[in-house]
Order: structure tokens, then C-alpha cells, then sequence
């Protein structure tokens, strides 16, 4: 995989270059990050723990759940950094790893999804050899096929794309490393590249997608000239809505980015599209089936049965969230503090420390009604006092928010000091008139 090249690493030039914007982003791509994590990782553990969910169709959506953690983290965590970084580079075996995984997690998926369609056709259309079509032995090894054929396509990309020369520009006009924008880069001839993209990738991306739909069609003929009745066709296809969905969401970004001609695309609309097939998709897939899947929703709901493993699923995630913020901002909280205590004037230091009294009494109100709630283990208090807790940080902590901010602070007490006195004068000029 060694190559002919001068550059050692390449920049990533981002989502957007308006410096401004670049810690807004950071917090929304972080909370989609942890909600694509917590999401499929729940799914993950209920398909994993509970009995009524080991079947087929959970066994290939425990895959899915799993593979969008991973595709995921192919690109995000390096975008987050870049977002809070002013040196965007990544080193060249890095890009070239990066790229390697992000088609190798693509690919996968694109199967994956496939199989997943196989599924409700031989529920549907072979009922009576379904027991010996979708064994679990079956399904496991159709599993790791799609695996390893994903893995091998993948290192297509990633040793060809390693063996180009680049002597010129570093700069990637995206916010991962891919094949499209490395060929951009590439000083030498890269028809066999593109060709290779173009015919290989393209397979993948359509060829599944046309099996899916094909199956789909099957279905509603199968059902359609069998049953002859609206309503077992609904019901029927039902089943079916929830993945035919992710289907639509996964594989027109894909279709567009890698079968659409290069010419006529904007880097823009390149970005949107990647960030919907690599961020959105995977976070909407739990919340697709979990909300249109009863077995799944049943599982969240108050029972008579055990319920620890959703207990401690709810008291991990509360326990990362709420502590993680704690933690992110008490560590801000320490640097001011070590920059004010390098001041040498005393009424600066008191000055900065003033600012900050108002936001850390806040967070020390409202971290602290969420830990005794959250991050407690739930045994041996009374609900009582947890209605209490939970008045404090849904009730009482919004209504103290505005008097500290506002009793601690010389311009928004200024401020409304001179709405009183406008108001007064146009209740007396009022006044006055009549």
C-alpha cells in the first residue's frame, strides 16, 4: 500500500470555514454523535438480553444497530475535533484508514440491508420453509459474508486510491477522507480509480437497492393475487414499512453521491449529502424501529418482569450525559480559575470572579437536583422525595435562572432601570393627557 507521494498529510477543510459558527456546530454534531450512540446501543442490548427478540429479523437489526455506531464513528469524532481546532490535518495512513472503514461500514450496510428485505419475503412468501430458509446458523453465516465481502471491497478503494501519486495541494474539500476528493488531489492518471468507483461502488449501491425493491415487489403481488383482501395487504406490508424507509434514506444520498456525475455538484451540496448518509441516517434508524415496531416498544414498557437490564441501560446513559457535562464544565470552570488567580490586580480578579457566580450557581442548582435523581441508584428513597427533586429542576431552577442573572448582573439591572423610568414616563405623560 506504500505509494509515490510527497504529501505526509492532508487538511480537512470542514463542513463550513465561518470561525463563529464553528462551536455551534461542535454541540449539535456532539449531541447527534451521543444520541446515534445511546440509540443504537439500546437497541443493541435489547435484541442482545431479551429472549422474545432472538429471531431473524432483531439478530440482522442488532447487526444494523452496531454497524451505525461504527460507521458513525469513522467520521464524526474526527470532525468534532476539527471543529474546536485551528491544524485540521489528518496523517496520511490515517486518511487512507479512514476511507478503508467508511466504505467498508458503507458496503456492509448496503447488504445488509438487502438480507434484512429477504427477510419479511420468506416470512411472507415461503412461510412453511421459513424455519429452514432463515436458521440461525443461516443467518450467522449470511452475517459474515456480508461482512467480509464489504471488507474486501473497501481495501478495492483504499489500496488503489493508496498507490496514486499526490504532489500537489493537501487540501481535502471535505470533512472526511474519500475516494471522490482524493481523486481530485491526484497528480497522476486516475481513469482506472474512477472507473473502479463508478462500476464497483455504483454495483454496490444499485444492485442491492434493486434486489430490495424487487423483493418488495414480489410481496405485493404474492399477497395482492393470494389473498385477494386490502386489509392482509396492509397488515402485511406494515412489517415492512419501517425498512423499506431506512432503505430510502440510506440509498438516495448514496445513489446521488457515487452514480450522480461529478460535474454540475457543488462541494456544498456534497457535504449536505454526506453528512445525511453518514450522521442523520444512523441516528434515525433506532428511532425508525423502535417507534413503528411493537415488539420493540413493548419491551419499554412498565411490566410485571425483570426489569434491570433497562434499568442499567437508563442509568448508564443518564450517568455519561449528565456527568460528562458536569465534568466538561467544571474543567472550563478550573481554567478561568487558574487564569483569574494569574491576574496580578485584586479588583480584576474580583471583577472576573463576579462574572462567573451568577452561571455557576445555576449549574450547581440544577447538576445537583439531576444527580440525586439520575445518577442515584434507584433504591431506598421515597418517591416523594423524588417529586420534590424533580419540582426543583423542572419548576424551581427555571424560576431562579432569571432573578441570579439578572440580580448578579450591573448591565441587565442598568437595563431595567431605564425600562422602569421609560414606562414611568409614559404612564405619567399618559396620565397627564387625560
Amino acid at each position: 500500500m506504500l505509494n509515490q507521494t510527497s504529501v505526509t498529510e492532508f487538511l480537512l477543510l470542514g463542513v463550513i470555514d465561518i470561525q463563529v459558527l464553528q462551536p455551534v456546530l461542535f454541540v449539535v454534531f456532539l449531541a447527534t454523535y451521543i444520541v446515534n450512540v445511546a440509540g443504537n446501543a439500546a437497541i443493541l442490548m435489547i435484541v442482545i438480553s431479551d429472549p422474545r427478540l432472538h429471531s431473524p429479523m432483531y439478530f440482522f437489526l442488532g447487526n444494523l444497530s452496531w454497524l451505525d455506531i461504527c460507521y458513525s464513528t469513522v467520521t464524526l469524532p474526527k470532525m468534532l475535533e476539527n471543529f474546536l481546532s485551528t491544524h485540521k490535518a489528518i496523517s496520511f495512513l490515517g486518511c487512507i484508514s479512514q476511507l478503508h472503514f467508511f466504505h467498508f461500514l458503507g458496503s456492509t450496510e448496503s447488504l445488509l440491508l438487502t438480507v434484512m428485505a429477504f427477510d419479511p419475503f420468506v416470512a411472507i412468501c415461503k412461510l412453511l420453509h421459513y424455519p429452514l430458509i432463515m436458521s440461525h446458523q443461516v443467518c450467522v453465516q449470511m452475517a459474515v459474508t456480508i461482512w467480509i465481502i464489504g471488507f474486501f471491497h473497501a481495501l478495492l478503494h483504499s489500496v488503489m486510491t493508496s498507490r496514486l501519486n499526490f504532489c500537489g495541494s493537501n487540501h481535502i474539500q471535505h470533512f472526511f477522507c474519500d475516494v471522490k476528493p482524493l481523486l481530485e488531489l491526484a497528480c497522476g492518471s486516475t481513469e482506472l480509480n474512477e472507473w473502479l468507483l463508478n462500476t464497483v461502488t455504483g454495483t454496490f449501491a444499485i444492485g442491492p437497492f434493486f434486489l430490495t425493491l424487487l423483493s418488495y415487489a414480489y410481496i405485493i403481488i404474492y399477497l395482492f393475487f393470494k389473498t385477494h383482501s386490502c386489509s392482509m395487504l396492509h397488515k402485511a406490508l406494515s412489517t415492512c414499512v419501517s425498512h423499506f424507509m431506512v432503505v430510502v434514506l440510506f440509498y438516495t444520498p448514496v445513489v446521488f453521491t457515487y452514480i450522480h456525475p461529478a460535474t454540475g455538484s457543488s462541494v456544498e451540496q456534497e457535504w449536505i449529502i454526506a453528512i445525511m448518509y453518514s450522521v442523520v441516517t444512523p441516528v434515525l434508524n433506532p428511532l425508525i424501529y423502535t417507534l413503528r415496531n411493537k415488539e420493540v416498544k413493548g419491551i419499554f414498557r412498565l411490566s410485571c418482569t425483570d426489569t434491570y437490564t433497562i434499568q442499567a441501560v437508563g442509568y448508564a446513559f443518564s450517568t455519561v450525559i449528565i456527568l460528562g457535562a458536569l465534568v466538561f464544565t467544571m474543567a472550563s470552570y478550573a481554567h478561568i480559575l487558574a487564569t483569574i488567580l494569574a491576574m496580578a490586580s485584586a479588583a480584576a480578579r474580583q471583577k472576573a470572579f463576579s462574572t462567573c457566580t451568577a452561571h455557576l450557581s445555576v449549574v450547581t442548582i440544577y447538576f445537583g437536583t439531576l444527580i440525586f435523581m439520575y445518577v442515584r441508584p434507584a433504591v431506598k428513597y421515597e418517591s416523594s422525595i423524588n417529586k420534590i427533586v424533580a419540582i426543583f429542576y423542572s419548576v424551581i431552577t427555571p424560576l431562579l435562572n432569571p432573578l441570579i442573572y439578572t440580580l448578579r448582573n450591573k448591565d441587565v439591572k442598568e437595563a431595567l432601570k431605564v425600562l422602569v423610568s421609560r414606562m414611568k414616563k409614559v404612564y405619567h405623560s399618559s396620565r397627564e393627557k387625560n
